[in-house]
């Protein structure tokens, strides 16, 4: 490897290190949830209507629906409100392709 690379990864790892746990989750949430925005984007504006598969979709109702149960428990409203609006979305996203 170049020296370049190792510097880079070197100071990566040190960066990592020092996030919080609570900014890699509050990032993961939002990541999670955003997995359909370009379909729905597409779907909205008529530029697509193409639809993922019902088995994906369903798979990420099952995490959203997870991941708020988890935040229930731990009593993060910001997990709780984040969940909520992604449910919506995906659920918004199911009836679109059910009813297609």
């Amino acid at each position: 490897m170049s020296k370049d690379f190792e510097r880079f990864v070197t100071s990566w790892l040190e960066t990592f290190q020092h996030l919080p746990a609570n900014t890699l989750n509050w990032c993961s949430i939002i990541v999670g949830q955003c997995i359909f925005l370009p379909t729905l984007i597409a779907l909205f504006t008529g530029m697509s209507d193409h639809t993922p598969t019902v088995d994906i979709v369903l798979l990420v109702l099952g995490l959203c629906l997870l991941s708020f149960f988890r935040a229930v428990v731990a009593r993060d409203m910001v997990g709780i409100v984040l969940h909520s609006l992604g449910w919506f979305v995906q659920v918004t996203l199911f009836s679109l392709i059910l009813f297609k």
